[in-house]
C-alpha cells in the first residue's frame, strides 16, 4: 500500500528530535521538513532541523520557514536547543534549504501534515496560498491544552506563540487532529527509564543526552520526567489506532488558551493513550540507531 507522504513542520527543540527520531524509525514517508521559530529563533531551530535530518538518514528537502519573537525555552531546551547534545557532525556542508513549502506540496497528489511548533507556517500557506492546501490530506497539532498549561493565560507554549495563526488553522477547512497537553502529560519518562535505554553508537549517546536534559527540565517543573509532547503527536499520526480521540469544536482566544464549544466545525481531539507502548516505541527507535 503506497503511504501518504509527510511533511513535519518542526522547532527543534528536545521534544522536536525525539519525534524525528521516532519518525525515522517507523520508516515514515517524510518527504519534507519545515522549520519553524518557536523553542528558539529561526536560526537555531534550522541548524538543528539540518543535522538530525543528517543524523537519522531522513532524505527529505528542508525548508526555512517562519521566524519571530517568541518566549525563551532555552531553560527546557538548553541554550542549543538540544540538551547541549553536539550534532554538529552531522551538519550537512551546505544550507540544505531548497524550497517553498508551496512548491513542496504542489510535488504530490496528498500529504499528512504534522505540526510540531506555532502554527504560523500553516496559517500563513492557507492565507497565500488556499488552492496548494486543499492538498493537505489530514492535520496533526501538537498544542493546547484543556486542563494542563504551561504558559500564563492557561496556554500552551506553541499556542501561545502565535494565537490568530491558531484562529486561522481552527477556523480553517482542514481536517485536524489535536493533541494537546492533556494527553501528552501522560507519556512521562523517567531517569530510570532512560538510563535502560541504549546507548552503544554515538547517535545513541546524543539522543539520550537530549532526553536526559529533558527528564531534569520536566522534573524541576513537578512533571517527574522526560514529557516528549512532540514524539506523542508522531506516534498518533501513525497509528491513531492507539489513541482515544473525541469530536469536538474547539476555540482560541486572543491569547491562546483554548476551550470546548457546542456547534461548529469539529475537530478529533485525543484524550487518551499508552504510555507504555509509548515508551516501547522509543526503546525500539533508539535500537533503530544502530542501524545507522
Amino acid at each position: 500500500m503506497v503511504q501518504t507522504p509527510v511533511l513535519i513542520d518542526t522547532d527543534p527543540g528536545t521534544d522536536d528530535a525525539v519525534a524525528l527520531l521516532l519518525a525515522a524509525a517507523l520508516h515514515m514517508p517524510v518527504r519534507g521538513v519545515l522549520s519553524s521559530y518557536g523553542n528558539l529563533p529561526l536560526k537555531q531551530t534550522h541548524a538543528n532541523a539540518a543535522a538530525l535530518l543528517r543524523a537519522l538518514d531522513i532524505q527529505a528537502p528542508l525548508i526555512r520557514g517562519a521566524d519571530a519573537v517568541s518566549p525563551n525555552a532555552e531553560e527546557i531546551h538548553g541554550m542549543n536547543g538540544l540538551g547541549g547534545a553536539d550534532f554538529s557532525t552531522f551538519l550537512p556542508e551546505r544550507d540544505c534549504s531548497v524550497s517553498t513549502p508551496e512548491r513542496l506540496l504542489e510535488t504530490y497528489p496528498q500529504w499528512d501534515y504534522i505540526v510540531l511548533g506555532p502554527l504560523t507556517n500553516l496559517a500563513r500557506l492557507l492565507h497565500d496560498c488556499p488552492a496548494v492546501c486543499q492538498r493537505i490530506r489530514s492535520v496533526t497539532v501538537m498544542g493546547g491544552g484543556f486542563e494542563r498549561y504551561n504558559m500564563p493565560r492557561d496556554t500552551e507554549f506553541n499556542f501561545y506563540c502565535d494565537p490568530q495563526a491558531v484562529q486561522t488553522v481552527l477556523q480553517s477547512d482542514l481536517p485536524l487532529t489535536l493533541i494537546p497537553l492533556d494527553v501528552t502529560h501522560t507519556v512521562t519518562l523517567s531517569l530510570r527509564q532512560i538510563h535502560a535505554l541504549p546507548q552503544g553508537c554515538l547517535r545513541q549517546k546524543l539522543f539520550k543526552q537530549v532526553l536526559l536534559y529533558n527528564c531534569a527540565a520536566g522534573i524541576g517543573h513537578g512533571c517527574g520526567g522526560a514529557v516528549l509532547h512532540d514524539a506523542v503527536a508522531v506516534a498518533a499520526s501513525r497509528f491513531p489506532e492507539r489513541f482515544c480521540f473525541e469530536q469536538t469544536t474547539v476555540c482560541c482566544d486572543r491569547y491562546g488558551h483554548i476551550a470546548r464549544l457546542t456547534g461548529g466545525k469539529k475537530m478529533r481531539v485525543a484524550v487518551r493513550t499508552d504510555s507504555r507502548w509509548m515508551y516501547e516505541m522509543l526503546a525500539k527507535s533508539m535500537a533503530y540507531l544502530e542501524q545507522l
